[in-house]
């Protein structure tokens, strides 16, 4: 495992999320997953894999930025 690995996987899915503003829900729908296996995140059933961290990585460095980015094609962004 790399040092930028080892970086990202210290990322909380809970932390990142309460930095955005987001609900659970919310949160799953900015990820492309269900709300119940973004739970099972935040509870410490599953982890994210590689791309999900890295994901999380950029929604902790631009919250508003990345959720722009993401919903672009879906219509209406969630605010931040």
């Amino acid at each position: 495992m790399t040092d930028t690995e080892k970086t990202f996987r210290k990322l909380s899915p809970e932390t990142v999320r309460k930095k955005t503003g987001l609900s659970r829900s919310e949160m799953a729908s900015v990820l492309g997953m269900s709300t119940s296996g973004y739970e099972d995140w935040e509870e410490g059933l599953r982890k994210p894999g590689g791309a999900a961290y890295r994901l999380l990585y950029l929604l902790e460095a631009d919250p508003n930025g990345v959720i722009e980015k993401l919903n672009a094609d879906r219509g209406p962004t969630t605010n931040v």
